[in-house]
């Protein structure tokens, strides 16, 4: 993976949640006023789709810088953190002048410009009747990724290179984010489902959906309802059910306090701190951005929920979950899979809300792990493959016991079908927690 993407995956999280509602084109040198020049193609539901891509001087220069101050110095890794995001994000944003993005909307450009470095093909067109746009390219099975509310289509920068050679990647800007029209005004939950339910089914093939926090929303959705046009699905750290946050947790934070209050539970205990700066920069863009503008048509996002019938979702779900996602936590996963006709739980260790962003080596390789093996089946009790952990931390060399036996214990007795079967009873009789009060988190 090459240093931009590396940090633009790290800094993603940041951008997710920092930068709803900003437009994260890289700005043109304002000098540069000609029309780019348009190349176009045809998109599978038969609608043309337009390539824009800016040939000014000023966007290439400042492409170029936004390169190099964002790449600059991460050879870092995942688990040490040699390098700081704090200091990253801080040197991306440079010396902003006024009317220039802030330090969120840079880096968010930067990650947008790597997608077309990974191969993609920038496209822009009409889809259920707004702008859309995406990124397209690779070759084999399609694969459609489906970001989260507030963020944008560069969050996938970091897997997209592990995954463009064996799949052919659909990675878009959904409606009311990013580039994606509608831009201002109320975002119902009916537009961003329409937008890409007409995307999917313009596919000539079916296709595997890859869904991370409100995205993972979307997927199961279109599983739901199109179970003839979606393969299987992966949904990453949200869902369909109804989920409460934790009290004091919003993601329209108020103030400082309250952005830093909701960043730490979407991330890993261990991840370094923001800066003051960032903090204000998410303030300051979250009550218009995406999130603000859902959270206004409430009666529309509740009936979207599917609790009580996920049941009627028959295709193969892959549930791959953050462990460290304090906002909606691994309970809630386990919910959703022992309602799942078809559901397998793969756990991610000392990973947070947006795993792609936060663990993008470990979160790339279960993926894609994920997708070569066979989907899940209907059986449930398959030797402890009902909630797997790969991809954590490694075990210890000197550790007294063998690998989830620290202690050295005699290992369990093997339980009993009987037991397994009042086991998975058990599981299957938790449920939400009776809670009515509406819930500020997008699932």
């Amino acid at each position: 993976m090459s240093s931009l993407p590396r940090l633009a995956a790290l800094c993603g999280l940041l951008t997710a949640l920092g930068s709803p509602g900003a437009t994260v084109a890289v700005p043109e040198d304002p000098a540069s006023t000609s029309e780019p020049e348009l190349g176009s193609r045809e998109a599978p539901d038969g609608r043309e789709v337009e390539n824009r891509e800016s040939q000014s001087p000023g966007a290439e220069a400042r492409k170029r810088e936004d390169r190099e101050r964002v790449g600059r110095g991460t050879e870092g890794r995942e688990a040490e953190h040699r390098f700081s995001k704090k200091e990253a994000m801080e040197e991306a944003a440079g010396d902003q002048e006024p009317g220039e993005p802030g330090p969120l909307a840079r880096i968010a450009a930067a990650a947008r410009a790597s997608l077309t470095e990974a191969g993609l093909e920038r496209l822009e067109g009409e889809i259920a009747g707004r702008r859309m746009v995406l990124w397209r390219g690779g070759s084999g099975p399609d694969l459609v990724l489906l970001h989260g509310s507030g963020q944008q289509a560069g969050s996938w920068a970091a897997v997209v290179p592990g995954l463009v050679q064996d799949h052919t990647l659909h990675v878009l800007d959904l409606p009311g984010h990013g580039e994606s029209a509608p831009e201002k005004g109320i975002l119902p939950m009916d537009t961003v489902v329409e937008g890409v339910e007409t995307y999917l089914l313009g596919l000539e093939n079916e296709a595997v959906l890859v869904g991370n926090s409100m995205g993972a929303w979307l997927a199961t959705i279109l599983a739901h309802r199109h179970p003839d046009r979606v393969q299987r699905i992966v949904i990453v750290n949200g869902g369909a059910l109804l989920n409460v946050p934790a009290e004091g947790l919003t993601l329209m934070p108020a103030n400082r306090e309250q952005a830093r209050k909701v960043m730490e539970a979407l991330r890993a205990p261990e991840s370094p701190p923001l800066s003051d700066e960032l903090l204000d920069d998410i303030v300051l863009r979250s009550r218009n951005g995406p999130i603000g503008r859902m959270m206004q048509d409430m009666q529309g996002l509740m009936a979207h929920l599917l609790d009580g019938r996920l049941h009627e979702v028959e295709i193969p779900v892959d549930i791959l979950w953050g462990e460290s996602d304090r906002l909606i936590p691994l309970d809630y996963a386990r919910r959703m899979e022992s309602q799942l006709p078809r559901a397998r739980l793969t756990v991610l260790e000392r990973c947070g809300h947006i795993p792609a962003s936060e663990c993008p080596e470990r979160f790339g390789a279960a993926l894609r792990e994920i997708l070569e093996r066979p989907p899940p089946d209907r059986s449930k009790s398959e030797g402890g493959e009902a909630e797997q952990r790969r991809r954590g931390e490694a075990e210890s060399t000197d550790s007294v016991g063998e690998p989830g036996n620290p202690e050295g214990e005699e290992p369990p007795e093997e339980a009993t079908d009987e037991t397994a079967d009042e086991e998975e009873s058990v599981d299957r009789e938790e449920g939400p927690d009776g809670g009515t009060r509406a819930p500020e988190e997008i699932p």
